[in-house]
């Protein structure tokens, strides 16, 4: 099977570009599972490290992204399980991710704002939960598989 980019020797096919990265694992001839194609916002490492808190969490300033990624795949390949769409709304911020297949592209639409607050102990595992969702789906493979 001819996929474009460098292969490795645990079966993984590198990106051509600047800064390399693994982008598929190949399972078999016929099924690719592909990384994340976005960027991670990580917000449990970053905000939710101990399971309960003493004083509150500072969110000091709002954050927001929008990606668009789009990936063309390798030929008689489709996107198996396109997760469609996933949204989450909360007081903490909001999130919104798309996956689909156009013809022979995966396109994939990430929104996210978190916003600047403080979080009182007492909404403590709901901003953990919010946090554990949202890396959840932004961590979630892409299986491929040969039509």
């Amino acid at each position: 099977m001819e996929v474009a980019g460098r292969s490795g020797p645990q079966g993984q096919v590198f990106a051509p570009g600047p800064v390399e990265r693994v982008v598929a694992r190949v399972e078999s001839p016929r099924k690719l599972v592909l990384s994340s194609l976005t960027f991670p916002v990580r917000l449990g490492q970053r905000f939710v490290q101990v399971s309960s808190r003493r004083t509150p969490l500072y969110i000091e300033s709002t954050e927001t992204h929008h990606t668009l990624a789009s990936l063309e795949l390798p030929e008689g390949f489709s996107l198996s399980s396109p997760l469609g769409e996933a949204k989450s709304e909360t007081e903490y911020g909001r999130f919104l991710r798309r996956e689909r297949q156009e013809g022979n592209k995966v396109l994939i639409e990430e929104a996210y704002q978190l916003s600047m607050a403080r979080i009182p102990m007492s909404k403590y595992d709901g901003f953990s939960r919010f946090a554990a969702d949202l890396d959840l789906l932004q961590a979630r493979d892409l299986t491929l598989e040969k039509r």
